[in-house]
């Protein structure tokens, strides 16, 4: 909707205004494209690593029995997070607990 309504109102603005924000947004674009080219390779490194680990993490999850798939993945890592976070706030409460009897 926002879309619809900039093109309706650059339709009844003047041309400067027109030219101002097509310009703006060619600006825009190469800037964009510009990062882009810039750090393909950093992207490109970046997924070689998160395939490699998902790789790795499948491989690891059917040498002990379970669901090698990459929803099985996640499903592996979402546990794990959940685990770290219960780990968490069980030291937590035992350090404030440790902390009140003192």
């Amino acid at each position: 909707m926002a879309s619809l309504a900039r093109s309706i109102d650059l339709q009844r603005a003047d041309g400067a205004v027109v030219m101002s924000f097509k310009s703006r947004l060619i600006d825009y674009l190469q800037r964009f494209i510009g990062d882009l080219v810039t750090r393909s390779s950093q992207i490109a490194e970046l997924l070689e690593s998160l395939m490699s680990q998902l790789a790795a993490a499948g491989a690891r999850l059917r040498y002990h029995g379970r669901d090698p798939s990459l929803a099985g993945v996640m499903a592996e890592g979402a546990r794990t997070i959940h685990e770290e976070a219960v780990s968490d706030l069980l030291l937590e409460d035992l350090r404030a607990e440790t902390h009140d009897t003192r």
